[in-house]
């Protein structure tokens, strides 16, 4: 079994390496590395699914991953800055500054639905079943969930 470890030079935009901690010894060297050079802007979300490690980009204010198979970095475009980011099964959701709240498809990054909330602040977004919940402002709004994010 493989696990991801972030070593402290993640958070200096240089390495994520992977470790077999069942094999570990003193001094082992990574089972694979991955650079992150000219990311100096990225912060670890501490987040993996799908095959992807999740950050935030603080140059940009988008949610952007990295295709841990080939380490190739993607990112989860809107057009105005990201204010929350989550991810749940097949989909990705995010809240922006200008109170729009958008479901991305996770592998193709398709946009799948946009609503305004009519506020610029998000909480943590919640899902149950079929329904994503978004704390948005003072509210709590439901979203029904296209079958394609189920």
């Amino acid at each position: 079994m493989v696990l991801l470890f972030c070593t402290a030079k993640i958070f200096q935009g240089e390495t994520l390496a992977s470790y077999d901690f069942w094999n570990y010894k003193p001094d082992s060297k990574p089972a694979r590395k991955w650079a992150q050079n000219g990311y100096d802007q990225l912060v670890p979300l501490l987040s993996i699914h799908e095959g992807r490690m999740f950050y935030q980009d603080f140059s940009t204010s988008r949610l952007t991953a990295m295709k841990l198979s080939s380490g190739q970095f993607i990112h989860y475009d809107g057009d105005n800055p990201t204010v929350q980011a989550d991810v749940f099964g097949k989909g990705v959701y995010v809240g922006q500054s200008d109170g729009v709240f958008h479901g991305y498809d996770l592998m193709s990054l398709k946009p799948v639905f946009a609503d305004n909330t009519g506020s610029r602040s998000f909480g943590p977004t919640l899902k149950s079943g079929g329904m994503i919940f978004i704390q948005s402002g003072n509210r709590l709004l439901g979203v029904k969930l296209p079958a394609s994010l189920k």
